[in-house]
């Protein structure tokens, strides 16, 4: 039998993706579900319930989720690396700004997923003359901590969140829709969601744009209100939150200026690699004796036979001299097996990305050839392999590397409910249509576009 190539993709400077760059994004996918195993739950779908999505479409105009990501990975539909990133931060930056409320216990979350994002991008991707995504500020977790910071800010009089007709653009009080003079008077709209997004989106490359946006917010609403009967309570909610912002706002600036700001953005331009443990090879070739081991039952002809049998070694291109046009990159069991041990693996997602790129080569030669069945063995093995990959990895990942062979037991223990859970709203609503919330994930729905799209806006 002959083998087609297997050496490594020369390195890509310039950020546009090819197969090697796609199994790396992949890695950087694996690696975020096994370190962040508990809560990665919440963030692998996109969001479907029914009682929030009204508020939710309202609130995000870009959802992601990681299952999306993989699903166009699967397709290519990343057309360069800074593509994949941004959906990427994306996930976190919407968990932000739809759960924006004082001690929400998904923001941690959020952040926490960001950092590690972040790492296993650094850890997964090669260093290249030029960057290939922009990296996140600097103090970006301070940025997002006067955030945090002004979410606590209650009214006096009511006792409301102070930030609550700031956290959204303008028009989401307005139905979708901005009022007919506001860009006339307010030329740079701000609010501290699409700051949210900006920072965790890398556009914020330096503090005082950052601060800047900030401040407009209060002025903006200064602006449109300053001398209207209606617009009292809004100027007075804007100058309590400027007076609360200011001195945070000027301390990360004196900070940025100062010696230890300095000496924190250099440590960010190396930061420490990530702390990812390793398997070892009786973990992944217990893995491989599982496929191995496992039988598919063709609907059809009611014949039962070995999944993998077919993917155990390469494909021999005397009989298919065509599939060095459609697999770039062959790989098959008996390759995986010598690599394991060999000990090429650095991490199992090395290991796990090589027998996945076995079934996708399979169904990118196969199913333009309409060869169903092999297809068909394929996404079997694929899937089988997928769900025991991930069982015994969050069970060797939770137990500290001492279970390599165990399968995850389901665990009944519901997450706890937000911190913003209450009987009430956090967020003022029109007494009329004041309800219970709604939560879901931690989440209390705040009052949708529809029930505010008549409230004064700032």
């Amino acid at each position: 039998k002959t083998k087609a190539s297997n050496s490594p993709s020369p390195i890509n400077h310039s950020g546009v993706m090819n197969p090697d760059l796609t199994i790396r994004c992949y890695k950087i996918l694996s690696g975020l579900k096994r370190v962040e195993y508990f809560e990665i739950s919440w963030f692998l779908k996109p969001v479907n319930d029914a009682r929030l999505l009204e508020e939710y479409k309202a609130k995000i105009k870009t959802p992601m989720d990681l299952g999306t990501m993989t699903s166009k990975l699967d397709k290519n539909m990343y057309p360069k690396m800074s593509d994949f990133v941004l959906d990427l931060r994306r996930i976190f930056g919407n968990c932000l700004r739809f759960n924006a409320m004082a001690g929400d216990s998904f923001r941690p979350c959020s952040i926490s997923m960001a950092q590690t994002s972040e790492d296993l991008m650094i850890l997964f991707l090669p260093k290249t003359k030029k960057p290939m995504y922009k990296k996140l500020l600097y103090c970006w977790k301070r940025c997002l901590k006067i955030i945090d910071d002004a979410l606590t800010l209650k009214n006096s009089d009511d006792g409301y969140p102070t930030v609550h007709y700031f956290l959204h653009p303008v028009s989401f009080y307005f139905g979708g829709v901005l009022p007919p003079d506001y860009l006339g008077k307010v030329k740079n709209p701000s609010d501290f969601g699409t700051i949210t997004s900006k920072v965790l989106e890398g556009v914020y490359q330096n503090v005082e744009a950052f601060v800047s946006d900030c401040r407009m917010i209060t002025y903006n609403c200064k602006t449109y209100y300053e001398g209207r009967s209606d617009g009292v309570m809004f100027v007075a909610q804007a100058a309590r939150l400027e007076e609360f912002l200011s001195p945070k706002l000027d301390a990360i600036l004196s900070y940025d200026a100062s010696l230890q700001g300095t000496e924190d953005r250099k440590a960010a331009l190396k930061p420490p690699p990530i702390a990812l443990s390793r398997t070892p090879t009786t973990f992944m070739l217990s893995l491989m004796q599982a496929l191995r081991n496992t039988t598919y039952n063709d609907k059809i002809t009611k014949l039962t036979e070995p999944a993998a049998r077919q993917f155990e070694s390469p494909v021999d291109t005397t009989y298919f001299p065509d599939y060095p046009q459609f697999v770039a990159q062959p790989m098959d069991l008996q390759t995986v097996e010598r690599n394991v041990q060999s000990g090429r693996y650095t991490y199992p997602e090395d290991f796990e990305q090589d027998v996945n790129l076995i079934f996708r080569n399979c169904e990118v030669y196969n199913v333009p050839k309409r060869n169903d069945h092999i297809v068909n063995l394929a996404r079997y093995c694929s899937k089988t392999f997928r769900r025991l990959y991930s069982q015994r990895i969050r069970v060797f990942h939770s137990s500290g590397g001492k279970l390599l062979f165990g399968e995850e037991k389901k665990d009944n223990k519901k997450r706890p409910l937000s911190s913003s859970t209450s009987a009430t709203s956090s967020a003022p609503q029109p007494k009329k249509m004041r309800k219970s919330p709604v939560n879901v994930g931690g989440a209390a729905a705040a009052p949708i576009a529809a029930v505010v799209a008549k409230a004064p806006t700032p």
